[in-house]
């Protein structure tokens, strides 16, 4: 071991250090100063100490408290002619492990050191178990950050890939409610358009989505009965988010802040953050919470506020995609206008089976998404007829093989057309395969059963029917029991029977008589 003895008595120190050096070969420093003792501890280490606790520059009890900062185990013996209670208990209070008080024998010595010895080990021991319990709450923080920090970033992932999923801005505003209702906790979440004054329906605070625990108070109400001083409250119509992004640009002075909201919710009760595109306020996404607002977790506060930067960014870029796509459609329906309009008969034809698609679609319960491809792909069922020559199309006779044979591309010539719109699969069947049959001896591909799409054999009805209630070339309009018995007849070879029953239902209720 290696012993530090401070002792300004020289002789006493002398012994001391010869005794300690025969009893173990232990290696000791004695240092008779206690400034020069103060600059050995600090370079070098010890197992064991005794200092004088009256030394002639500096006190006993100053070398003590600097040694125990520097290694707070080193077993360390007080030396005293003249101990004092009050030199004593300081002495005890900063860690000393005994007091010796001169003059004492050898044996005194003998019994301390061992004493300190083995207090040294104990220290050691309770340092390395310390250390090892501090060791394994670290390594446990770590890993819990480091799980943390995992959870975060794969809920960072989903989220950015659920908004870069999205196709449409309704999609959207569905996908920003569901992270925001699981992120914040709240009972009901909501999302506002505020319309700048000057554009159509400016002034407006448009509810554009909202979504609930099926608990929580429903925002419009409170709004209605709380908002006042603007133009109007309402909910979201198809194309707001186009409207609301052109008028965007130069008219943020005119947009609604938090405080209008604000009055129409309990303060207590609700959360408010704002979306922006490129910088500029474009909606408020509101929280509200049952009983009282209730803190959002700091993880969930980061990736909300990405949730936000990301849809802004989403938003921008679907509003030019619908935009985009909105101009397509419109060139590709004038140019279906223009292909009706060679013929007297079909004209508003695709008009007239888009909206008893749509309107059997609806019937049958299908989904949103079905119901919107139908209303958007089913006025172009027949674009591919453009590439059929007008003699064909509007020959009064019976079709030759050949120029039946070249009536039958035009589904496969339509899907050309509109191959780098971007549709998808259910989309682009309704081009495709509204001419095929139940049984599968239809055409182009020969597909039959649920093989073809749903959108696909609702459009086939619904051309079959249009078929059936319009004058053509070749006959005029069959009655109206004519073209149910068509249609039972039909069920389950050329059309799907579902299909028929819905549509055989909406003839029942005679909603045709609307329509016609």
């Amino acid at each position: 071991m290696k012993v530090l003895i401070v002792e300004d008595d020289i002789a006493l120190g002398k012994m001391l250090k010869d005794f300690l050096e025969k009893m173990e070969r232990h290696s000791v420093h004695h240092i008779a100063s206690g400034r020069e003792a103060m600059e050995v501890i600090n370079r070098e280490s010890f197992d064991c100490a005794f200092i004088d606790l009256q030394l002639n520059d500096i006190s006993g009890i100053d070398i003590l408290r600097y040694l125990k900062s520097v290694d707070p185990a080193v077993p360390v013996i007080m030396m005293s002619g003249y101990p004092t209670l009050e030199g004593s208990i300081e002495a005890m209070r900063l860690g000393a492990c005994d007091f010796l008080t001169k003059p004492f024998s050898l044996q005194d010595v003998m019994v301390s050191f061992e004493r300190a010895f083995r207090e040294r080990q104990i220290l050691l021991e309770n340092l390395a178990l310390k250390l090892e319990h501090e060791t394994r709450l670290e390594l446990e923080r770590v890993n819990r950050e480091l799980e943390r920090r995992i959870e975060e970033q794969r809920i960072l992932f989903s989220v950015s890939r659920h908004l870069d999923e999205v196709t449409s801005s309704e999609a959207l505003y569905d996908a920003i409610l569901s992270w925001a209702l699981e992120l914040t906790g709240a009972d009901s979440v909501g999302l506002y358009i505020s319309l700048p004054a000057g554009q159509p329906s400016g002034g407006d605070l448009v509810l554009v989505a909202e979504k609930n625990r099926g608990k929580g108070e429903n925002f419009l109400p409170a709004l209605i009965r709380s908002v006042d001083g603007i133009g109007g409250v309402g909910l979201n119509a198809s194309g707001a988010v186009q409207r609301a992004c052109q008028g965007m640009s130069g008219h943020v002075s005119g947009w609604f802040h938090e405080e209008v909201i604000l009055r129409a919710l309990p303060v207590d009760s609700c959360k408010i953050w704002q979306l922006k595109i490129r910088g500029e306020l474009f909606a408020y996404l509101t929280a509200y919470f049952h009983g009282g607002v209730r803190p959002v977790q700091k993880m969930s506060a980061r990736i909300l506020d990405f949730l936000l930067k990301k849809a802004g960014l989403t938003l921008e870029n679907l509003a030019l995609y619908e935009s985009l796509m909105a101009n397509f459609y419109a060139i590709l329906r004038s140019l279906v206008n223009a292909l009706e309009a060679r013929d007297v008969y079909t004209g508003k034809h695709s008009e007239r089976v888009t909206r008893w698609a749509v309107k059997i679609a609806q019937y049958m319960g299908c989904k949103r998404t079905d119901v919107e491809a139908l209303r958007t792909v089913g006025y172009l069922h027949d674009i591919g007829k453009i590439g059929i020559p007008d003699a064909i199309l509007n020959k009064p006779g019976k079709l030759s093989v050949e120029e039946y044979d070249l009536i039958k591309q035009h589904p496969v010539i339509g899907e050309t057309i509109v191959k780098e719109l971007g549709l998808s699969d259910e989309e682009r069947s309704i081009i495709r395969h509204h001419h095929e049959r139940w049984d599968g001896k239809g055409y182009p591909d020969g597909i039959g059963g649920t093989d073809i799409p749903l959108v696909a054999r609702i459009i086939c009805v619904a051309d079959a029917y249009d078929a059936m209630s319009t004058d053509r070339p070749y006959r005029k309009a069959l009655s109206r029991e004519r073209i149910i018995s068509e249609f039972r007849g039909n069920k389950g070879t050329q059309f799907d029977p579902d299909v028929v029953d819905a549509i055989l239902d909406l003839l029942g209720s005679r909603e045709e008589d609307n329509e016609r």
